[in-house]
């Protein structure tokens, strides 16, 4: 059986009480599991390049800069939401150093960023 996703065409993430009780209170709906949690992400403001840390680098102190959300469950970088679109391959850089993204992995830093 498919989990619920939604009640009377309502998103159930909208969704805070259920009759009397507190929506995080309630474990079944018609007596199936309620839907697992989303990703929960860190946002993160790099400055990337697809190919070059250096330029990645330059991007981050010249505020040429995104916001991005990184997902630790699943290793995943998203450009626009938690759970939204990938982010591309490349170099993210920010006060850090730079890392390296790939495939749904963030490295750690791997270098600081020289000026």
């Amino acid at each position: 059986m498919a989990d619920v996703t939604k009640i009377s065409g309502v998103a159930i993430e909208l969704i805070t009480k259920i009759g009397p009780k507190e929506k995080g209170d309630v474990t079944k709906i018609a007596g199936k599991d309620k839907p697992a949690a989303g990703p929960t992400c860190t946002q993160i403001t790099f400055g990337f390049h697809y190919r070059s840390p250096s330029n990645a680098c330059s991007n981050y102190a010249d505020g040429v800069t995104a916001v991005y959300y990184h997902d630790e469950t699943n290793g995943n970088l998203y450009s626009d939401s938690c759970g939204g679109t990938e982010a591309l391959d490349g170099y993210y850089a920010n006060g850090d150093g730079y890392r390296q993204y790939t495939r749904g992995t963030l490295s750690g830093v791997i270098a600081i960023c020289r000026g």
